[in-house]
């Protein structure tokens, strides 16, 4: 008897955590307790693992504001990609906010997903290629297409093909860009929303190089060499490439406080 009992509770347990995603949910990120932004699962893609496609909407919304989904939907999409949605509701990154029912064959034909790869299959088995010459595009439950260098005219408009963690997809949402590392960033480009603060350190040869981006845009640089003299700049913009012209590893991202607290150092004297 105890032992029945005991396996009721689990089975109960279970149902309680067991959760359920359907085409059509509609999810609500918060970020930074600042704003709130939505996306919607709309389909599976076979071609990548049967992983769950959302679409990501523009609007930003006030905290206290809340729009009903079916207004949602409307939005104009900001982009499109594969992830894990029990992921991130099980570890309380985005929450289910409704539902809108609809027939998204014709959406599916938007997203231009791609990939590039760094070894193949050959009949002497597998061997290593440059990634930057062995790219693959698809569409939703389409076939992989070699396309070799990725063409100029798809690097603004291609969507990273993988199956993206939670993390990954607030990046995205918080700052327009992912910040893992990949060789795909060598001709893909990373385009942060023109509001987006994003902070690097890098590396270079005998010196140390901070930046503050604003959007694309440097708006501040420290450089300390190898003695600790340092020296910075201010513009809107300075001079410098543009964010998306280097392929930053995730490594080289910090925060705004590990930023300022160089600046501040920097200019003390």
């Amino acid at each position: 008897m105890h032992g029945l009992r005991r396996r009721n509770i689990d089975i109960l347990y279970y149902m309680a955590k067991r959760i359920v995603t359907k085409i059509g949910d509609v999810f609500c990120v918060e970020v930074d307790n600042a704003y709130k932004r939505y996306f919607q699962y709309f389909c599976n893609d076979l071609t990548q693992l049967n992983s769950s496609v959302i679409r990501v909407f523009k609007k930003r919304y006030p905290m206290d504001y809340k729009p009903k989904p079916e207004d949602i939907v409307k939005d104009e999409v900001d982009f499109y990609a594969h992830t894990i949605l029990r992921d991130g509701i099980e570890d309380g990154f985005w929450y289910k906010v409704g539902k809108v029912k609809g027939e998204y064959e014709e959406e599916m034909k938007l997203p231009l997903f791609g990939t590039c790869r760094e070894t193949i299959y050959t009949n002497e088995g597998i061997i290593d290629v440059d990634p930057n010459s062995n790219w693959y595009i698809w569409r939703i439950n389409g076939p992989f297409k070699p396309v070799g260098i990725l063409p100029e005219r798809f690097r603004d408009i291609i969507e990273e093909g993988s199956v993206n963690p939670y993390e990954e997809i607030i990046n995205r949402i918080k700052y327009g860009y992912y910040r893992w590392n990949s060789q795909m960033y060598n001709l893909m480009r990373r385009r942060p929303y023109p509001y987006a603060d994003s902070y690097i350190r890098k590396e270079i040869s005998d010196k140390t190089i901070y930046l503050h981006f604003k959007g694309e845009y440097v708006i501040q640089k420290i450089e300390i060499d190898k003695d600790g003299a340092s020296t910075v700049e201010e513009g809107d913009p300075l001079p410098l490439p543009l964010f998306w012209e280097t392929n930053w590893n995730v490594d080289e991202f910090i925060t705004e406080k590990e930023f300022m607290d160089a600046w501040s150092k920097a200019t003390q004297y």
